[in-house]
């Protein structure tokens, strides 16, 4: 997997690290073909669940090393404590 180092600007190195940092967003996306994407209805995956909102999704899979995977795992999904316990999806 390719290191993605836009994913550097924006991702913290620890738990509690809440440094605000400017993101060209251009530069973020700037590799990315919008030309050929999902589109579907549907609802936020976090509370309030909101209803009536339209999903966009690339259809080129962007990827990231293994170092941001296991930094991605740590601060979120290996974490009991961000968002209790339950990483971000909603309840079923």
């Amino acid at each position: 997997m390719a290191h993605n180092y836009q994913l550097d600007l924006i991702l913290p190195r620890e738990k509690n690290e809440s440094e605000a940092v400017e993101l060209n967003l251009g530069n973020l996306l700037s590799d990315i073909n919008f030309r050929d994407f999902y589109n579907y209805p549907g609802s936020f995956t976090t509370p309030p669940c909101t209803e009536g909102i339209n999903w966009f999704v690339i259809k080129e899979i962007q990827t990231i090393s293994q170092a941001q995977y296991d930094t991605f795992f740590r601060l979120w999904a290996g974490n009991a404590t961000f968002a209790e316990g339950k990483g971000n999806n909603r309840v079923v």
